[in-house]
């Protein structure tokens, strides 16, 4: 039966706010979306790519094209999110203190993020955004090629280059798109569901 593909491709080599610019993000997504595209060109499966690259990649961008555009993913469907780009961590507000023994979120660095007034894109956002799509039914992957999701293939020097420091500042809880009722919702779910039904899976 023919599948219908969503994918949102991120990828940010250049950052506001004094982030140190990376090499080659936008470049990873863009071979990864051709080679999507190859493997689908010909067949009877539907491929529908978006990409956002650089400036195009502020925070508000990448929420509101995984909505609009992952959104769309129904029963049977793929949808994907793949990002390169700068991880972080940032101090997690205390209503967050009771999932994150440690109190920091794992982030991901959007164009904007340390511009003033910007905030990254944090774990409990990517479970909110995932749990959104997913409550659709279809098969979700993420896939990550950032800091603090695995730099065993990285040589030193990159490693060093894509460690963006952690985000200092106090975030209010009211800056976030989800709050922590919702996520505790998604964890039980998520234990609920573990195993081979489990219709999505992150690859870091």
């Amino acid at each position: 039966m023919p599948r219908i593909i969503y994918a949102l491709f991120v990828g940010i080599d250049d950052y506001l706010g004094g982030v140190n610019s990376l090499r080659g993000c936008v470049n990873d997504v863009t071979r990864l979306h051709d080679l999507l595209a190859a493997r689908v060109a010909g067949g009877s499966d539907r491929f529908y790519p978006l990409l956002l690259a650089n400036a195009q990649a502020t925070r508000q961008g990448i929420i509101d094209a995984w909505r609009s555009h992952l959104g769309q993913a129904g029963p049977g469907d793929v949808a994907l999110f793949c990002y390169a780009g700068h991880g972080s961590q940032e101090n997690a507000p205390p209503e967050f203190w009771d999932f994150e023994p440690d109190h920091l979120n794992e982030t991901l660095v959007c164009h904007d993020s340390r511009a003033s007034g910007g905030w990254d894109l944090a774990d409990k956002e990517l479970a909110q955004l995932i749990s959104e799509v997913a409550a659709n039914g279809p098969h979700f992957a993420v896939i990550l090629d950032c800091c603090h999701s695995g730099s065993g293939t990285r040589d030193a020097e990159d490693v060093t280059i894509r460690q963006e420091k952690a985000d200092t500042r106090t975030r209010p809880i009211t800056s976030y798109i989800v709050t922590p009722p919702p996520v505790a919702g998604l964890q039980e779910q998520q234990t609920s569901a573990a195993g081979p039904a489990m219709p999505w899976a992150a690859i870091a």
